[in-house]
C-alpha cells in the first residue's frame, strides 16, 4: 500500500463489488462515522454544521436538549446538567463504575428505582437519565 500525500491509503482490495462499509469511532471525547467509497478511501461523514468529529456529550437546559458539539459548549455554564464520558458507563452496572468524582460533568449515581443501574443526576431538571437512555 502506498501512502498518498493527503494521508489517505490505497485500498488493498477492489471495493466496487462489495456492499457499503461503514465505520463508527465512538471515542471518549469525540465520535465520527466514515464510509468506504468506490475508490477504497474512507470518507468521514459531516454533520449538518459540516463538522466531522462530533463531541460525545449531551446537555439539558430547561426543556432544551443539546447534543454533540453544542452540548460540549454547555460545560462552561451548565456542567451540572451536561453529560460527558458516558461511553465508559454504557453496559456496566453501577457497582462496576469507577466512583471517581467528576468535576466537569453531571455526577453518576445509583438509579433510585433500578437495582445496580447507573444514572446521571441532573440539577434544575426533573429528568433522571439512565445510561441506557444516553446510548440513543
Amino acid at each position: 500500500m502506498a501512502v498518498e500525500p493527503n494521508g489517505t491509503v490505497e485500498a488493498p482490495i477492489e471495493v466496487s463489488g462489495l456492499p457499503t462499509v461503514v465505520g463508527i469511532n465512538l471515542g471518549n471525547s469525540y465520535a465520527s462515522i466514515s464510509v468506504l467509497n468506490k475508490e477504497g478511501n474512507a470518507d468521514c461523514i459531516a454533520n449538518e454544521d459540516g463538522e466531522r468529529q462530533i463531541a460525545c456529550a449531551i446537555s439539558f437546559h430547561g426543556e432544551e436538549i443539546y447534543i454533540g458539539n453544542q452540548a460540549k459548549q454547555q460545560l462552561v455554564k451548565n456542567a451540572q446538567n451536561t453529560i460527558i464520558g458516558f461511553r465508559n458507563v454504557i453496559g456496566k452496572k453501577f457497582s462496576e463504575v469507577s466512583q471517581t468524582k467528576s468535576i466537569v460533568s453531571a455526577p453518576i449515581i445509583q438509579h433510585p428505582e433500578i437495582a445496580d443501574e447507573p444514572a446521571y443526576k441532573l440539577h434544575h431538571n426533573p429528568r433522571r437519565i439512565s445510561c441506557a437512555h444516553t446510548a440513543l
